[in-house]
């Protein structure tokens, strides 16, 4: 068994500024939230990978950055793993999609989380080299920060133990 029942993954790369929203979530959310229940991750790849990460935890959430035609930076969407808008990296462009690797761990036994949750955050710029967030993001960051603290400690009910 892994340390903690609930893994929470962040996706993301520092160094390409709003993609690395997920992995920015992960650092400040172990100094926040230190439970023995949870473990914390990051991975700059979806696809395949995810399953691995995900394979013998209860929960999992799931951090990572979006970009839609109509959303604003900090926008945040909740979504399950049946339900879910593709994001940055959960499914990996030159991988499955996230459905598809998680129909493949069912097939091959692996044990992936009862409930799965997606944590995305609407972002600006995931393509240039830097090592910040964008100013419009960096401004919301402590309330995306708060909204994704609420939204795992809701999300805990029954996992903690």
């Amino acid at each position: 068994m892994k340390q903690g029942k609930i893994i929470v993954v962040g996706l993301g790369n520092k160094v390409l500024g709003d993609d690395g929203i997920g992995a920015y979530l992960i650092t400040d959310l172990q100094r926040e939230l230190n439970l023995d229940s949870l473990s914390f991750q990051i991975s700059v790849n979806g696809g395949m990978e995810i399953i691995d990460l995900l394979n013998n935890y209860q929960k999992a959430f799931i951090l990572d950055g979006i970009r839609t035609a109509e959303g604003n930076p900090g926008d945040i969407y909740i979504m399950d793993s049946d339900d879910y808008m593709e994001t940055l990296h959960i499914s990996n462009v030159h991988d499955v999609d996230f459905k598809t690797a998680l129909k493949l761990a069912e097939k091959i036994n692996l044990r992936m989380p009862e409930k799965i949750t997606i944590i995305a955050v609407e972002v600006m710029e995931d393509k240039v080299f830097n090592e910040f967030l964008t100013p419009s993001l960096m401004e919301k960051y402590s309330g995306i920060l708060q909204l994704t603290i609420n939204s795992i400690k809701s999300g805990l009910n029954g996992a903690v133990g």
